[in-house]
This record gives structure tokens, C-alpha cells and sequence, in this order.
């Protein structure tokens, strides 16, 4: 078995949060904006945030990327990066198409990225600057 995402349902997010805890604060220290581990946890308990945690064939986890789904000033359903970050640079960049089909199918239109501007380097070519908002299409 290779490499395999997992989402975690909101049900399960107690029982995973000391393994995604540090790597939401990872990615805050380097992230655009702070983010409050505990608060994006109970977001995603509370079925409004979606955690993805990747594991390696030995079943430990190299990587978590959280996403939410908002409406921007279009009305259209946009899926945002909230964090994302692994235990090598990039792990979790193998997983964005299977995260981006998830939201193809809640109905989203575009992915989006508030980012440090370092993440230009590592996302894929698909998404284009936005100011230093980083958006792919979804349709």
C-alpha cells in the first residue's frame, strides 16, 4: 500500500487530535495568518472545516491539510486552504487533485489559497496569483 489520504469525518476528529494538532501549528508558524489549533479543531468537529491527513504504508501520518468551504463575492462555493503541512517539504502536495475532486463534488467551483508567497513555488501550475491569493479552477 502506498501513500494514502484519509479525511477525517467530524465524528473522528477527537480521536485524531494530538496527531494533526502539531502539524496545524507547524503550518501556522509559517503561514500568512496565526491560526488557533484548538479553534480550527473544533471547526472541523463541528462539520464546518474538513481535515485530511495523509499516512505512509507504515500507517504514521506525514501530512494534514485542513479546507473549508465558503462562498466568495460571486456566490460561488469555494474550497479554501486553511492549512497544510508535512513532515518533508511538499508531503502533502501528492494528495491536492484527490482534495480538489472531493471539492468538485460539494459543489465548488475553485480552490483557494491564502499563502505565504513561497507556496507559488510548490502549488501546482494550475493555480494562478491572485495578489498573494493563490486560486485553480474547478470547472
Amino acid at each position: 500500500v502506498e501513500n494514502q489520504l484519509l479525511p477525517i469525518t467530524s465524528g473522528e476528529v477527537a480521536s485524531v487530535a494530538d496527531i494533526v494538532r502539531p502539524f496545524i501549528e507547524a503550518a501556522s508558524r509559517k503561514g500568512p495568518m496565526p491560526l488557533d489549533a484548538s479553534a480550527v479543531l473544533k471547526l472541523c468537529a463541528d462539520g464546518l472545516h474538513q481535515i485530511w491527513m495523509a499516512k505512509n504504508k507504515s500507517g504514521e501520518a506525514i501530512a494534514v491539510a485542513v479546507t473549508g468551504i465558503c462562498a466568495d463575492a460571486d456566490g460561488r462555493r469555494v474550497c479554501e486552504w486553511v492549512s497544510a503541512a508535512g513532515a518533508a517539504p511538499g508531503a502533502w502536495m501528492g494528495f491536492t487533485e484527490q482534495i480538489e475532486d472531493w471539492a468538485r463534488r460539494q459543489g465548488c467551483a475553485a480552490m483557494r489559497s491564502f499563502s505565504r508567497p513561497a507556496m507559488g513555488r510548490v502549488l501546482p501550475k494550475s493555480y494562478r496569483v491572485k495578489g498573494v491569493i493563490f486560486e485553480k479552477g474547478l470547472r
